[in-house]
């Protein structure tokens, strides 16, 4: 559903091996392609590549504070929590950091995929960059959009200690037994 053979053209989504990450060839994680479809559709207009890492989605998953709170197989849970969580996973939308990609055992990705936007490379692209797969459409657009999203928050400060607090048992105070807030 998500990811189809592909070889040739580097195109906006296109997932690549041959990625210098640095680390010893066996560890090397595949790339997915972010650059803008535009800048790879016009030679000359970027020299450099930009790529995310992709991970085992159930590796990722079972490190996610989330899910260490609350689906920890030795905890006792529902499971309609536990599909829910997955659930929102799955479509996106309860971890910012990363987009889920399914598996297709027909390209050879035998697992299921999260693309990590905090694991990028710019790079000058080599001879040894090699096409894997191409994530369909509107799957590209979807991660782009994502990814857009993540790296354009803006950063502000939290409030925090007393002064939390005092706004919390404000805007709690009609629902919280009387003596039941805390200072």
């Amino acid at each position: 559903m998500w990811i189809e053979n592909h070889s040739g053209k580097i195109l906006q989504g296109t997932i690549v091996s041959g990625i210098p990450w640095g680390y010893e060839e066996s560890q090397s994680p595949l790339g997915i392609v972010l650059s803008n479809a535009c800048d790879l559709s016009h030679p000359g207009h970027s020299s450099f590549l930009i790529v995310a890492a992709l991970a085992s989605a159930k590796e990722v998953l079972t490190n996610l504070t989330e899910f260490k709170n609350s689906l920890r197989p030795d905890k006792s849970i529902r499971p309609e929590t536990a599909k829910n969580f997955f659930e929102k996973f799955i479509h996106n939308k309860n971890v910012a950091r990363y987009y889920f990609i399914g598996k297709n055992d027909d390209v050879g990705i035998d697992e299921y995929l999260i693309v990590d936007f905090q694991h990028i490379l710019s790079f000058k692209p080599t001879p040894d960059l090699e096409s894997y797969a191409q994530l369909k459409h509107p799957f590209v657009e979807q991660m782009m959009m994502q990814y857009a999203a993540y790296t354009s928050r803006i950063p502000s400060q939290r409030v925090e200690g007393e002064e939390l607090q005092k706004i919390i048992n404000d805007l709690a105070e009609d629902y919280l037994p009387k003596g039941n807030q805390s200072r």
